[in-house]
């Protein structure tokens, strides 16, 4: 079992989650809290720790910030949070897809093939995620 510290921003729904990359202002945390609305916890905002173990990453928060999320133009907001998650996707804030229904893209994260969902202007994405978390994709 290997653990690291990262940046970024990881949302569960059930035992299942998201990890949120991009640039500054990219719109992680947003994402995160318009999931958050629609029923999903926050695991980490701006930073959680990664451990792989038995071909998955597992995503908790970071003890200082737990169940802290910054709110763009209005603060840091204290929020119910999850312990831990199994990272089932990456989601690209700062990539798109060029086509409607896009091939799946794989990376190695932390040694664990994970599904990687381009963000960047994606209609409906909170709602989009959620329904991935709950039933899948077709493949």
């Amino acid at each position: 079992m290997s653990g690291k510290r990262v940046q970024a921003t990881v949302v569960a729904f059930g035992n299942d989650a998201v990890f949120i990359r991009g640039a500054a202002g990219s719109g992680k945390s947003g994402l995160a809290l318009e999931m958050m609305a629609l029923g999903a916890k926050l695991v980490g905002d701006d930073g959680v720790d990664l451990q792989a173990r038995d071909g998955v990453i597992v995503a908790r928060p970071v003890p200082a910030t737990a169940g802290l999320i910054e709110a763009r133009y209005l603060g840091i907001l204290k929020v119910p949070y999850a312990g831990a998650a199994h990272v089932r996707y990456i989601v690209d804030m700062d990539a798109a897809s060029e086509k409607r229904l896009p091939e799946l893209q794989i990376e190695t994260l932390m040694g664990v093939e994970v599904p990687v969902i381009y963000g960047k202007n994606t209609p409906n994405l909170p709602a989009a995620l959620l329904a991935l978390l709950s039933g899948g994709l077709v493949t």
